[in-house]
């Protein structure tokens, strides 16, 4: 998994923690949801946790991380398989039509924006970073994880969408 690389990456080079360098485990986190329902996201999750404490947060922090991870994987397994009046039905993902593939977007793009914004304010109210209030790096570190989540969700979503046109592996069961 990613969340090893990235540990490991971590481990080798001190690499900062902060949205400073690539996160591809934020693309595992959507994908998790998005293709493996409930339990992908309960394993990206467990992957994400111990990856946090290989870097060495706390366990308060790396408990709130999970938290904020099960939250989006979840919430984008939700929105792509919940179904409403207004999409016709649900399908696997797929690019078989432009609605799926701007429904596709606006999942990763909403997706993007919630994680920033919670991780960032966990950053703060815990003061993980020790910045002293400067919301200008603040906003730049939030950025960084926007577009982290962006990049790697869309990314390892049109692996898994053209791997999953010939291995039928996408979840769904409909429990929730």
């Amino acid at each position: 998994s990613s969340d090893v690389c990235s540990s490991d990456l971590y481990v080798l080079t001190d690499a900062p923690n902060f949205g400073g360098e690539l996160n591809p485990h934020l693309g595992v986190l959507f994908v998790s949801g998005l293709f493996f329902g409930p339990y992908g996201c309960v394993g990206a999750v467990i992957g994400n946790f111990i990856c946090d404490m290989i870097r060495g947060y706390g366990f308060a922090e790396s408990f709130i991380s999970a938290i904020i991870s099960f939250i989006i994987a979840f919430f984008v397994y939700k929105l792509w398989y919940t179904n409403d009046i207004n999409k016709y039905f649900i399908t696997r993902p797929r690019f078989n039509n432009s609605r799926n593939l701007i429904y596709l977007m606006i999942i990763i793009v909403e997706s993007g924006l919630i994680y920033s914004m919670l991780t960032t304010n966990i950053i703060e109210i815990l003061d993980l970073s020790k910045i002293t209030y400067d919301y200008t790096v603040t906003a730049i570190i939030c950025m960084r994880y926007f577009i982290n989540f962006v990049n790697f969700a869309l990314f390892f979503s049109c692996i898994g969408i053209l791997i999953s046109r010939y291995h039928n592996f996408a979840y769904i069961h409909f429990f929730f």
